[in-house]
């Protein structure tokens, strides 16, 4: 009995450390995987329609070179009926902060309140440099079910 008690506390030990080692994947996660009330786009859906329903986020998230005085601003406007602007951020990740890497990511995030269709639509230029100053733009119509 003596040996017994260790035993079984060793093999709860195991079982737990086992269990936390099958967790799910920390951090973030590509758009596929994101959790059902954010959907992310990055530069590869340029372009495209984006479908969503009232009260999800959506993440727009693109590389900037704030070193070099470029960011990302809203052309114009969505239709705050439909989409709501919520703030933004900029991100440096690790593998960007390992290589020394001017590039950081901008993340635009915008609220869906009600039914219809509107544009987020982006131009990546030095902030009040004017139509001279734009490097590229990005552009998604956003359905809002």
């Amino acid at each position: 009995m003596h040996r017994t008690i260790p035993t079984v506390f060793l093999t709860i030990g195991l079982l737990a450390f086992a269990g936390a080692c099958q967790s799910g994947p920390k951090g973030p996660q590509p758009a596929s995987q994101a959790g059902r009330d954010t959907v992310t786009v990055t530069m590869q859906q340029n372009g495209t329609r984006i479908r969503l329903k009232q009260g999800q986020t959506l993440l727009v998230q693109l590389p900037e070179s704030q070193a070099r005085g470029l960011t990302w601003e809203m052309e114009a406007m969505p239709d705050q009926s439909v989409l709501m602007p919520n703030g933004q951020r900029h991100l440096r990740s690790q593998e960007q902060a390992d290589y020394g890497s001017l590039l950081t990511d901008q993340e635009l995030r915008f609220q869906a309140v009600g039914p219809g269709t509107t544009t987020v639509s982006l131009a990546y230029d030095h902030p009040g440099g004017g139509e001279a100053s734009v490097q590229s733009r990005f552009s998604v119509s956003v359905v809002v079910d």
